[in-house]
């Protein structure tokens, strides 16, 4: 009785410190249904337990000793002792963190001005493409960089942001005459009337519109700072280590003579012997 009060005492404890550090009971809706959950499962477990116990016509030989012996337990409760340690300690990590305030840093997208850049048009939209080039979020240049690739890369058209005049032709050939004559034609040609076209149908899809209110900014990738652990993280790893960690406690205790457990009778017993 007095190891298992340890145990119901120190999770106690723990449920305490958990609940204190949420931003409320009702603020995390996983942590209730890992509570529920809890609470069904000692339930299930204690009703299989009464069900053994009505189901025997009689109860196990509980043999008891008819001198006294000197106590024992010394080790036992080292071992007791030793299994709460570790529960503390396992339960106080994500304090650490929260109290040193260190984390996992995170890279996070910021849109910044390029110097030089004013309105949208397609002078400006070229020079952010030859700024921010490389390892980097898209933007609305490479928008109208990958279109213009798109409608030409059949015919070896480059993935570069278009020039006005530039196009793309296919050299045609016929017979004429006593000779060949050769015909240039155009395919794709990157114009003032393809640019107005592409800025329409970039409004019109999801994608294109949201680069293209983006504008003539750039963006970067930053690292923050270290994120701090959350309440909800910490009750949630905290509900997982008890929840973890209680089925080995007593799965790993042999119930003594005369010192029956809730769980004792889930455990395989040969030679069991009847009254």
């Amino acid at each position: 009785m007095k190891e298992r009060s340890v145990y119901a005492g120190a999770v106690a404890v723990g449920a305490v410190v958990l609940l204190s550090l949420s931003d409320g009971l009702f603020a995390s809706r996983s942590f209730l249904l890992g509570l529920g959950a809890t609470t069904a499962l000692t339930a299930a477990m204690a009703l299989f337990r009464m069900e053994r116990q009505w189901g025997r016509e009689h109860r196990l030989f509980l043999p008891l000793p008819i001198l006294p012996r000197p106590w024992r337990g010394g080790a036992a409760l080292g071992r007791d002792r030793a299994s709460v340690l570790i529960l503390i300690l396992l339960l106080a990590v994500p304090l650490v963190y929260r109290a040193t305030g260190t984390g996992e840093s995170h890279l996070v997208p910021r849109p910044y001005r390029i110097s030089g850049l004013g309105r949208m048009s397609r002078e400006s939209l070229r020079e952010l493409w030859l700024t921010n080039r490389g390892e980097k979020l898209p933007d609305f240049s490479d928008y109208l960089c990958h279109r213009a690739f798109q409608q030409g890369f059949f015919h070896g058209y480059p993935q570069e942001f278009p020039d006005e005049g530039a196009a793309v032709t296919l050299s045609r050939y016929a017979p004429e005459g006593a000779g060949i004559s050769r015909r240039d034609e155009v395919i794709a040609k990157y114009d003032e009337a393809w640019y107005k076209n592409e800025l329409k149908v970039a409004k019109e899809s999801a994608l294109g519109a949201l680069l293209y209110a983006q504008g003539v900014r750039g963006v970067s990738l930053e690292t923050t700072g270290g994120v701090a652990v959350t309440s909800a993280y910490i009750a949630g790893y905290g509900l997982a280590v008890v929840l973890g960690y209680l089925p080995l406690l007593f799965l790993s205790r042999r119930a003594g003579p005369g010192s029956p457990r809730l769980f004792g009778s889930i455990m395989a017993r040969r030679k069991r012997q009847e009254a």
